[in-house]
């Protein structure tokens, strides 16, 4: 068995990288640029809507015990404890999906704003506190859960040697 030097190596014929191998100089660097920045900024709103009402919980609390239709009810604390717990179990479902299909990130992105969106709207409609449960509970957190565990594998993309920097920015960085 004979053994070659890596200089040796580059004169085997043969041995070229195949040209959708190579890397291609038109996308946007890491770590630094203006698309960077704006991911970064992105992420740092992503995770202020997505953690932002969930942990302000009690705000909503405030506002349905005074509010004349849930006054008298008394499952108003499990909405809160719904919507963190979806999101807290589904995300280890999300991330591993999302890890292995990173194709589906931009998609799953959309869905999960549109999920927030319709629990917030649809819970404006709310007489009951199933309803409330169902929509703020449960569809905010299975959109939370998708749109957060997506922007955070996108901006692990985007920040490698400033991670330190990008993640007293944004904390989701650190995970």
């Amino acid at each position: 068995m004979e053994l070659y030097t890596p200089a040796q190596l580059d004169g085997i014929p043969g041995d070229e990288e195949p040209a959708s191998a190579q890397i291609d100089s038109s996308l946007p660097p890491a770590d630094r640029g203006k698309q960077a920045w704006l991911v970064l900024a992105g992420g740092f709103a992503v995770e202020a809507i997505s953690w932002g009402f969930p942990i302000s919980f009690g705000v909503f609390q405030e506002y349905w015990t005074s509010h004349h239709t849930f006054s008298t009810s008394s499952g108003i604390s499990a909405i809160g404890s719904t919507e963190l717990s979806v999101m807290y179990l589904g995300s280890p479902i999300t991330f591993i999906l999302l890890h292995f299909y990173p194709q589906i990130r931009r998609v799953s992105a959309a869905i999960g704003l549109a999920f927030m969106a319709l629990g917030l709207v649809a819970s404006s409609f709310s007489t009951a506190i199933w309803h409330l449960i169902t929509t703020q509970g449960v569809f905010y957190g299975i959109g939370g859960s998708l749109l957060y565990f997506s922007v955070v594998l996108f901006l692990n993309e985007w920040f490698i040697s400033r991670k330190g920097t990008s993640g007293s920015m944004s904390p989701q960085l650190k995970h």
